[in-house]
């Protein structure tokens, strides 16, 4: 049975029940929620435990409060004895109003029903769970993980009452070795919190949408961070708006993005020691046009380093955008960037892979990346003000800033240009310079190659110099008795350095 949220549930739900348990029935409901009617002689289904079961006419003797949020709390304080091993909390498919806050302090699995499919989301293409849990308060948090290794979440579609509102999908809080999947949560203030202590968590195939902040690292979070991993899924906002901050760090933290999909999505950087590695993953702005970078290290990002590997960022209509990825740190601490691999596209000229303005030691390393998707490209890989150890590689064509130890004066440049040219005769047993056009050269490089392609018999190009922008003087000895003239049209090749 497919379902489309908001949903009414009608017809039958069956569970299978074991020797001396009543099947349920799911009643047509009043008022949009899900009421079942029956009895059970047992609190427990199939090794689950199912907090539905508080609804019907006769309920478990641990049940308690009237909405499924106090059900689930009292499912957990139930499995808290030894005589469940199974340790799982399985909530029956419907559209459940919530008003009790949901706090999970054992190890302990909520899982939510698929009733033998998955609901589609045709704005996203994942699939959910047939189950809703929808919090009706304006305020507060709805979930709660904390206290207790292992954790676990699954299947379930967290609905807010609005993203303008004061209220969090899933808090977490002491929460180490858990998992969190396939999970669409949508139309909050926060759709994930992480607090103090929370550690080595997974985020599998997680649907983040329209909440003012999807992922948040708060600045008071304290030994929070270490090895989080989303892998799948994806973080969205729709309409036109582009949010800048749908991920928000802002203390130490270290975050793994694997194969996601972010859409009129940022990640805004902001505190001291974040770690960011983004890998496979897809950018875009398909609701409308953004100056916004996709990726911030924002005013108080200090020694933070961002590691985006392969992948594509990419712009579907044309803006003001001046790089994809920005350093705006005003922290006097060094933040590093590097960018390996990866497909990147803008719809208009002037745009940078990387800008920054910092002017503490930053540094930028990008290798092997596609510059543009069959119109404008990159107008530079590491753009702005790099003062630290700062090298730029492209498909072996480009670098940038070099520092080649502590005490040596940085080169703020290193280029390679090539140009075909047709040099005039040098006359008997002489040496002789003469001026030529090599565009990109500029009049403070040092020249430190010039290739001529061919040998000639009896002459050498002995040394270049830039003369002025765009002009270089090649000097030529011919060691012959008789004049000789360069081949015509040669492509010769001129490393620079400044």
């Amino acid at each position: 049975m497919k379902f489309r949220f908001p949903l009414i549930i009608l017809g039958m739900l069956i569970c299978k029940a074991a020797v001396g348990q009543t099947e349920r029935t799911l009643a047509a409901p009043t008022t949009g929620e899900s009421v079942l009617t029956g009895t059970s002689t047992t609190s427990v289904l199939n090794a689950e435990v199912h907090p539905a079961l508080c609804a019907n006419a006769v309920a478990p003797s641990w049940c308690s409060g009237s909405d499924m949020g106090a059900w689930i709390n009292a499912a957990e304080a139930n499995i808290a004895t030894p005589i469940h091993t199974g340790r799982m909390i399985y909530v029956d498919p419907g559209v459940w109003k919530i008003t009790t806050p949901i706090v999970l302090t054992g190890e302990v699995t909520l899982r939510c029903a698929p009733s033998g499919g998955s609901v589609s989301n045709p704005a996203t293409g994942l699939s959910y769970g047939a189950v809703s849990l929808v919090w009706r308060n304006s305020t507060g948090i709805m979930i709660t993980a904390g206290n207790m290794l292992g954790q676990h979440v699954e299947g379930c579609l967290l609905q807010g009452p609005g993203s303008e509102t004061s209220t969090t999908a899933l808090s977490l809080a002491q929460s180490d070795y858990a998992t969190f999947r396939d999970l669409n949560i949508g139309n909050f203030g926060i759709g994930i919190n992480f607090g103090s202590n929370t550690y080595i968590n997974l985020f599998e195939n997680d649907n983040l949408h329209d909440n003012a902040i999807s992922i948040y690292d708060p600045a008071s979070s304290v030994n929070t961070g270490e090895n989080i991993l989303f892998i799948g899924g994806a973080i969205t906002q729709h309409g036109s708006a582009y949010n800048r901050s749908c991920v928000s760090i802002q203390s130490t933290f270290l975050v793994r993005f694997f194969s996601m999909s972010f859409d009129q999505c940022g990640i805004d950087m902001n505190g001291k020691g974040v770690v960011v590695n983004v890998e496979d993953s897809h950018f875009e702005n398909p609701g409308g046009s953004t100056p916004m970078p996709y990726i911030t290290m924002d005013a108080k990002c200090q020694n933070c380093q961002l590691q985006v590997n392969g992948g594509e960022m990419g712009e579907n209509t044309i803006s003001s955008r001046t790089a994809f990825i920005s350093n705006v740190s005003t922290a006097a601490a060094e933040n590093i960037v590097t960018v390996i691999g990866g497909v990147y596209g803008p719809a208009e000229p002037g745009v940078a892979l990387v800008n920054s303005t910092q002017s503490h030691g930053a540094s930028c390393f990008v290798v092997g990346v596609k510059r543009g998707v069959g119109g404008p490209v990159l107008s530079s890989y590491c753009g702005g003000t790099w003062s630290g150890i700062n090298v730029i590689q492209n498909n072996a064509t480009q670098f940038g800033q070099l520092l080649l130890s502590n005490s040596s004066t940085a080169m703020t440049r290193y280029a390679r240009y090539t140009a075909a040219l047709s040099p005039v005769a040098v006359a008997a047993n002489t040496c002789a310079a003469q001026s030529v056009t090599v565009t990109g050269v500029q009049t403070a490089d040092i020249i430190i190659k010039a290739q001529k392609p061919a040998e000639q018999a009896g002459l050498a190009l002995v040394s270049a110099r830039a003369t002025a922008a765009g002009t270089v003087a090649l000097e030529f000895c011919n060691n012959s008795a008789v004049s000789i003239t360069p081949t015509a049209s040669e492509t010769y090749t001129f490393v620079v350095l400044q």
